[in-house]
Order: C-alpha cells, then sequence, then structure tokens
C-alpha cells in the first residue's frame, strides 16, 4: 500500500485538497513541493500568476465525473492536452497527480481541477491513509505540514527559498508520529 495524503492551497480563508494515492512522503511527494514553492517564490511574476489563476479555477468534485462543460473548458486549451505525460484523460491524470494540476495552473492557466471534498487527515481515501498533508497557505506565505491529523509545522517561503531541501527534510524526519 502505498503512502497516501493531500495537497492543498490554501487562500482567502478556504482549503482545497487534491489527493495523492502514494509516494506522499516528505522524501518524495514533500520534496516536489518544496521545489514547486521554491519556484514560485523566486520568481515573482510565477507566483503573482499562480495567485491570480488559483482564485479562478473551478474546484470539480472528483468522486464525480466531469460535466461536458468542465471537460469543454479543458478541451480549449490545446496546450495543456498536448502536454499530458501519460494520459490522454486529463481529468484522471489530474486526480492522481495533484502537484501537476497546480503547475498546470500556473504554465497553462488551468481552469479545473478534480478537489477531493470527502478527504480529511488520517482517514482512509481510496484504500489508503492519508498519512501526509502540504498546504500551500497564501494567506500567510506558509507551506503547512501535517503528519497524521497533526500540524508539524509551517515553514515561510522564504525559509523554503533559501534552506537546502535535506536540511528541511532531515527536520521533519526526526519528528515522531502524533
Amino acid at each position: 500500500m502505498g503512502t497516501g495524503g493531500v495537497v492543498g492551497v490554501r487562500f482567502n480563508s478556504e482549503c482545497r485538497l487534491c489527493y495523492q494515492s502514494h509516494d506522499a512522503s516528505p522524501s518524495c511527494l514533500g520534496e516536489e513541493i518544496v521545489s514547486f514553492v521554491k519556484k514560485l517564490h523566486t520568481d515573482p511574476l510565477k507566483m503573482l500568476t499562480f495567485v491570480e489563476n488559483i482564485q479562478t479555477v473551478e474546484w470539480a468534485d472528483a468522486a464525480l465525473q466531469p460535466t461536458p462543460e468542465q471537460v469543454e473548458k479543458l478541451h480549449g486549451n490545446p496546450e495543456i492536452l498536448i502536454h499530458l505525460d501519460y494520459n490522454t484523460d486529463w481529468y484522471t491524470q489530474f486526480i492522481f497527480d495533484p502537484l501537476e494540476c497546480l503547475e498546470y495552473v500556473t504554465t497553462f492557466g488551468l481552469s479545473v481541477i478534480p478537489e477531493h471534498k470527502k478527504c480529511e487527515f488520517g482517514t482512509y481515501n481510496y484504500g489508503s491513509p492519508i498519512q501526509y498533508a502540504y498546504i500551500i497557505n497564501l494567506d500567510i506565505g506558509v507551506l503547512e505540514l501535517y503528519r497524521h491529523c497533526c500540524l508539524m509545522g509551517q515553514f515561510p517561503f522564504e525559509e523554503i527559498s533559501g534552506a537546502q531541501n535535506d536540511t528541511w527534510f532531515k527536520a521533519l524526519l526526526t519528528w515522531e508520529d502524533c
């Protein structure tokens, strides 16, 4: 069984969550999230684009099939379809690769993201426990890390951008489970 987790974005006091069924540990998904936050924080134009675009995203319920209108929105942007890595079904790909959703928001102005509205930390989802959650909190400029259902820390974007990945993760891995 994989290490389940969620990736989220908090903005305007709302938190939107996307589920990842595998490789959600700090050494896998965590490293990818840190790299993503570093890229955003060190490029003000990318950060501005991400913040503006994420606020206009339509958050579709991942438990349901996309509506024809949602499909049309995505098919109206051929750049997104060209860049799908391993699946011609954009909705399925984004359900299982939440970080790619966030990258596409910045790069292509992705307008629809499958949201896992029923995800709760420490629970099971699709057969895997949600062990880690990474929330990009745009309201206060921090990356929140949860392990099981406990907030393990809030890391300001400035600190993440200046820190080496190995230093950041060594600190995380020394924390005990809640």
